[in-house]
């Protein structure tokens, strides 16, 4: 697709593109129609077209019987599509628009053979032009993403200063920390009193933490995130607020913020740490209340890893590499979405020795259901049972029946 002839300058080519391939609304789904009017205005933008984008995603996602809400919606994800497209940089706009010459059907066989824009050939001047553009807007983008990462900075380093501010705040009495509504939530769902991991602290019922606009949360638990410092040790980057009460209540115990601008992805809440050993195993989780229920149905002898989200797994496995090069990682993501990601980086080439925990067969049919949830209906004894066989079922699904990942997962 690079060279003398540019398949994407074809005239009408766009057009013909569109005409073959018909609006996923009309029966295609939501994410495949999101992805084809990217692909359209990032072919515009190549074109040098970009005013005309959500003219031409209008016409084109046009349908019978479409309402004056859906026409707006539509308008709104055309804008702010619009909007990410010129964000982008241009080599991976271009990928996009070529992902829809080659889904557009039979398309791409009828320029090889001559069928479709045979007859046409760039000129050196319009070759020279087009190559001036895309500097530009490589300029451009460099331009943009240098203020973008000076506004980030900015903000991360506001992020940084309160969250210390908010943990030094914070009381550390795990007393305390077990008296939050949220806690008391979650020792009552358990059935039994849940340990308190070194680190977490509370805030009182006079410390109110604004969250959104008018609402703050008091009474919450406040969990520090940390990184892999250029020391080889753990830095505290930001925190991450479990509502206790909220005022008004807008929200509810157990709702996860963390500070506008603080650092997520990569950060971790470790438990066990300590435990830690080169070629052993760490074991990544979503979310606090789960690392603890893993860490009990383990018996405390396998160090625990609580990422933010399913979304962050990667980052936090690329986070903990720094230190630990050559050790696995099982991954326990909650039923469904979570599990669907782990399982993804498990087959993923040339990544780290990733191991797939699913937990559906003790939790079926509940998405979103977590370690937690399964320590709380089995226990810690039949817990541990049921996730050492889950530990093996993870290496069979990567062909590794014989090697435990470490006696402490045999407890």
């Amino acid at each position: 697709m690079t060279g003398k002839n540019d398949w994407l300058l074809i005239p009408n080519l766009l057009d013909e593109a569109l005409a073959r391939t018909p609006a996923p609304s009309c029966g295609g789904g939501f994410e495949i129609w999101k992805r084809d009017i990217t692909g359209i205005m990032c072919w515009l933008r190549y074109l040098s077209r970009d005013a005309e984008a959500v003219n031409v995603c209008t016409r084109w996602s046009e349908e019978p019987g479409i309402t004056p809400a859906q026409r707006s919606n539509n308008a709104s994800l055309f804008s702010s599509t619009a909007r990410y497209v010129l964000s982008l940089p241009p080599d991976t706009a271009k990928a996009y628009a070529i992902g829809l010459l080659y889904r557009a059907p039979g398309l791409v066989d009828d320029i090889q053979t001559g069928r479709f824009g045979a007859e046409y050939q760039p000129t050196a001047e319009q070759l020279r032009q087009q190559e001036a553009q895309r500097e530009a807007r490589q300029q451009e983008f460099e331009a943009r993403q240098q203020e973008q990462e000076l506004a980030t900075q900015k903000q991360r380093q506001k992020a940084y200063a309160d969250a210390m501010r908010i943990y030094g705040k914070g009381n550390a009495d795990p007393d305390a920390v077990r008296a939050t509504p949220y806690w008391r939530e979650k020792e009552k769902a358990a059935g039994f009193p849940l340990p308190v991991p070194e680190g977490i602290r509370c805030g009182s019922p006079r410390m109110f933490l604004p969250v959104v606009g008018p609402v703050y949360w008091n009474r919450s638990v406040i969990v520090p995130l940390h990184v892999i410092s250029e020391y080889l040790q753990l830095g505290h980057v930001s925190i991450e607020v479990i509502c206790g009460t909220a005022n008004p209540p807008a929200s509810r115990t157990g709702d996860k913020r963390g500070l506008k601008g603080g650092l997520r992805q990569g950060a971790f809440f470790p438990i066990n740490l300590d435990k830690a050993r080169h070629n052993l195993p760490l074991v990544i989780v979503e979310g606090l209340m789960t690392g603890i229920a893993v860490s009990l149905m383990t018996g405390g002898k396998l160090p625990i890893i609580c990422a933010m989200s399913c979304e962050f797994f990667s980052n936090v496995i690329d986070e903990l590499q720094i230190a630990y090069p050559v050790s696995p990682f099982y991954i326990i993501g909650d039923v469904g979405a979570g599990h669907r990601k782990a399982a993804d980086l498990a087959t993923e080439k040339g990544r780290a020795e990733i191991y797939a925990v699913d937990l559906e067969p003790c939790l079926p049919e509940q998405e979103g259901a977590d370690a937690f949830d399964m320590l709380a209906r089995h226990g810690v004894d039949n817990g541990m049972v049921l996730l050492r066989s889950m530990f093996r079922t993870a290496r069979l699904a990567r062909g590794d029946a014989t090697v435990s990942p470490s006696s402490s997962v045999n407890p």
